[in-house]
Parts: structure tokens; C-alpha cells; sequence
């Protein structure tokens, strides 16, 4: 007899696939530095928008296959079924797959804000901050690499192993998990 205890609310969720079918054409990573103390914020600069493509990256295609299908969101589903979900408006997935994890909590004082945005045409799929307590994977955070190599722009930030130095900057570390 088995008597294993399931570990994620997910195990014993009845399965529900999502109906829409998509693909990802277009990557957008946008970056903002804000100060809510001051009129009209969040200020922009030159460079904040990234732009990633199949006609920047042979590698495209592979690669955000892979992010859809093997990054995680609150370690429930596939980044590809969360937005599948999304696009059907299958609130009650959603609600239960969100209540499994942290939320997006808009910042305040001063810093820097991040989100990538993925389209399928002009039709923006989902937007989503780099939050890697909420997404897992390691492609999450490849996916900000990938997308400022494909503009070129490596040599305007000094990188190492292929993360930027000032990462944190970027996207919050991966949380340290306890044993």
C-alpha cells in the first residue's frame, strides 16, 4: 500500500490541461528605474527595451520550447500551461496554481522594476516579472542573457557566467532553501 504523502497541493489536484494553443514569436524585456516619491515616475532611459526574436537567435525556437515546458510556476504547472490558462480564463486554475506562491507585490520607494513580455504576433500572451520564488528553472533567468545578447548589448554590462554582476539589479537571487 502506498502511502506516500503528497508534497505539493498539485499531486492531488485533478489534472486540467488548458485549451489554447499558442506560440511564442516575440520576447520584450523592459526595465524601469522608479522613485515613487516623485511626480511621473517610472523613468525610462535609452536601452531599457529588449527585444528577442527568431531572427536575432537561430536558437529561438529550441529554447523558448524549453522555457515553456520546463520552468515552473509555484512548482504546479508548466509556464506553457499557466499561460494556456490565462488565455482560456480558467480563473479557478489560476487562482489555485497563484495561491501556491508568492504574488507580485508592487514596489515602492526607489529602484528598479523588470518584466519580460511574451507575444505571439502583436497579441501579448502574458507578462510576468522574473520572480524566481514564483517561476523555477534556471531558463528564467537565461532568458534576460539571451535577450540582451540578441540586442548586441553584452558589452554595455560586464557579465559573468553569463549572469550580469549586478543581477540583483535585474531579478531578485533564487531563494537560499533550507534543509
Amino acid at each position: 500500500m502506498d502511502t506516500q504523502i503528497p508534497k505539493t497541493l498539485a499531486q492531488i489536484a485533478p489534472e486540467v490541461k488548458p485549451m489554447a494553443e499558442f506560440s511564442v514569436t516575440r520576447v520584450v524585456y523592459h526595465r524601469s528605474t522608479y522613485d515613487t516619491s516623485k511626480v511621473g515616475y517610472p523613468s525610462n532611459g535609452p536601452g531599457d527595451t529588449y527585444v528577442y526574436t527568431a531572427e536575432k537567435d537561430p536558437e529561438f525556437e529550441s529554447f523558448i520550447k524549453d522555457l515553456l515546458d520546463q520552468t515552473r510556476v509555484n512548482d504546479a504547472v508548466t509556464l506553457r500551461d499557466y499561460i494556456g490558462f490565462r488565455l482560456d480564463q480558467n480563473r479557478d486554475e489560476i487562482k489555485r496554481i497563484d495561491a501556491l506562491g508568492p504574488m507580485y507585490r508592487a514596489p515602492s520607494g526607489s529602484g528598479v522594476n523588470t518584466s519580460f513580455a511574451l507575444f505571439d504576433g502583436e497579441r501579448e500572451l502574458y507578462e510576468f516579472q522574473p520572480d524566481l520564488r514564483r517561476y523555477s528553472g534556471e531558463l528564467v533567468r537565461n532568458l534576460y542573457t539571451k535577450t540582451v545578447a540578441a540586442e548586441n548589448k553584452i558589452a554595455a554590462e560586464p557579465f559573468e557566467d553569463g549572469i550580469p554582476r549586478k543581477a540583483d539589479d535585474i531579478m531578485p537571487p533564487p531563494p537560499q532553501k533550507s534543509e
